[in-house]
């Protein structure tokens, strides 16, 4: 766990229910790399939930890439949702661009001959 919060407060003063939600929170390991996700089935199936939903809303088109040009990478980021009870709402993925890559004013898109 990144940040080990038994650490740094004490659940004494906070009502029964909130000491069951922190404890809760604490034990998930949300993953932060692919091959650490891809092991374990509620992630595997947060991953092709998103996928589908990409898929459903015609999110993306694929199209070629100019010549000289890279791609910009993309990543996965999970979360675990959770129920004001403590108990675990869903287990979410998320694909995002890697926008720290892109470089502010450079435009590279150009249409493609067809």
């Amino acid at each position: 766990m990144c940040y080990q919060l038994h650490k740094y407060f004490t659940c004494t003063n906070f009502s029964r229910s909130h000491q069951k939600f922190f404890a809760a929170i604490m034990k998930i390991h949300e993953p932060q790399f692919y091959h650490e996700a891809v092991q374990q089935d509620q992630w595997r199936e947060a991953m092709n939930e998103e996928l589908s939903a990409l898929d459903k809303n015609d999110t993306w088109d694929i199209v070629g890439l100019p010549i000289g040009k890279k791609p910009i990478g993309s990543k996965w980021v999970y979360r675990v949702k959770y129920n004001s009870d403590g108990t675990i709402q869903r287990y979410k993925a998320r694909l995002v661009i890697r926008g720290d890559y892109q470089i502010e004013g450079l435009i590279t898109m150009k249409p493609l001959p067809l």
